[in-house]
């Protein structure tokens, strides 16, 4: 019995709309399996071909993050107050005692 040959894959051609789309859902934060099956090809040959296109798409999300965060509300106030929320811990408010001044000076 004669079996043909196993048929070769189609090759994974990489061209711009390619790149963009991946160094758009890179900067997403979309996991580079799931990148890879939106693109039709596998996650190894995502990384090998469009390897600065990931690291580019999560450098470019993080630098418009960070200017974001810098410039929030425009106001160039850096004054402005920082209020820290912390869980609670459980502790009884009764049971811990105050904390002390550093400045006081205990008794001798």
């Amino acid at each position: 019995m004669y079996q043909a040959p196993p048929m070769a894959r189609k090759p994974f051609v990489v061209n711009d709309a390619i790149r963009e789309k991946v160094r758009h859902l890179a900067g997403l934060g979309v996991p580079q399996d799931d990148i890879a099956r939106i693109v039709r090809c596998s996650p190894k040959t995502l990384r090998k071909r469009c390897r600065d296109d990931l690291d580019c798409g999560a450098a470019e999300a993080n630098a418009i993050v960070s200017g974001c965060l810098f410039a929030a509300d425009g106001d160039g106030d850096t004054n402005s107050p920082v209020v820290l929320v912390l869980p609670d811990n459980g502790r009884d408010p009764e049971l811990v005692p105050e904390p002390q001044d550093v400045r006081e000076s205990p008794e001798r």
